[in-house]
């Protein structure tokens, strides 16, 4: 079974219990299994996507901005809200992580980037070395957009 498909087949799965414990859970469509594999298919494609974004959107001129912002909210997430919810909070892997849960998935760890590391190598990361490496490519990266950025607006 491949990785990315156990979420659908876990969700039918869920499907057939609830119909069999609870008949009325299906006729909700917020309350759906497949609802929520689909946003899990969802939530990693976003994701990962964001994270991409994250590490190289500086290097193209015309998402320079658009990097410059995502970086700056991600910044304020990380350390703002990190206030209290920890450091290197992120809204889309608490979501990410409630639809997993809503699955049937259990012991989630705090990082994305150490699920889905875990998931793909077959390995289990340190947590404190991948949030390390995150915290020094993800700084790095803004340093570089928000240097690009006002050499940018110097010119202009």
């Amino acid at each position: 079974m491949h990785w990315y498909t156990e979420g659908i087949e876990r969700a039918f799965k869920l499907d057939e219990r609830d119909a069999a414990d609870e008949p009325a859970a299906l006729t909700t469509p917020s309350n759906t299994p497949l609802m929520y594999a689909l946003l899990d298919i969802f939530f990693l494609i976003f994701h990962s996507s964001l994270v991409v974004f994250t590490l190289v959107g500086w290097i193209w001129k015309e998402t320079r901005r658009a990097h410059l912002l995502v970086l700056s909210l991600t910044m304020c997430s990380w350390f703002g809200l990190g206030i209290w919810y920890g450091f290197g909070y992120c809204p889309c892997t608490d979501w990410h992580w409630q639809v997993k849960t809503k699955l049937g998935e259990t012991n989630l760890p705090m990082s994305y980037v150490k699920y889905y590391a875990d998931r793909l190598t077959g390995l289990d990361w340190n947590a404190f070395v991948l949030d390390l490496v995150v915290a020094v490519f993800g700084l790095a990266a803004f340093g570089v957009s928000i240097w690009l950025n006002f050499r940018a607006w110097r010119r202009a």
